[in-house]
């Protein structure tokens, strides 16, 4: 029990220092994070302290260093999770910007493989020009794949 309770006080006494001298992540990681993710650097590094008692401060330089590394390799991993869920949210936003007419093309579109701009303004009832940029604009936001130029002009989806 002596052994268990002097651990967590060094565990303790370590994120009280870390936070007070403005060394610590913010929460973004924990003493126990650093000390299972870098175990073995640690024993290491406190075998060779324990035996050149003159060499105290190697153990302190190893355990900041070993947090700033671990505090930049959890950034980097956040970040990254982070990027990849802004990219999802783009994504999603893409059909939430769309009128109704541009989401009945793309479930048509689903079915048939392709739609001239004419047939459109008759699925749809509306004009030459809305019917441009309705599909225009699905256009822009990459769902759809334009073939051809002028009246013939064919669209179809994007495959992803």
């Amino acid at each position: 029990p002596w052994k268990i309770g002097n651990n967590i006080t060094s565990l303790l006494i370590y994120d009280y220092l870390f936070k007070k001298y403005k060394l610590d992540s913010g929460g973004l990681v924990t003493s126990l994070g650093l000390i299972d993710e870098y175990e073995d650097d640690l024993v290491r590094t406190y075998q060779y302290v324990a035996l050149n008692q003159d060499k105290l401060d190697l153990w302190v330089k190893k355990l900041i260093s070993l947090n700033t590394r671990y505090i930049r390799e959890k950034r980097l991993e956040i970040d990254g999770k982070v990027e990849e869920m802004k990219k999802i949210g783009s994504e999603r936003s893409n059909l939430l910007d769309l009128n109704k007419r541009q989401l009945k093309i793309l479930r048509y579109l689903q079915n048939v493989p392709q739609v001239k701009r004419e047939d459109y303004v008759h699925m749809m009832n509306v004009s030459t020009m809305t019917a441009y940029r309705d599909l225009q604009g699905l256009v822009d936001k990459d769902l759809l794949k334009v073939y051809g130029k002028g009246r013939g002009t064919k669209y179809s989806l994007v495959n992803k």
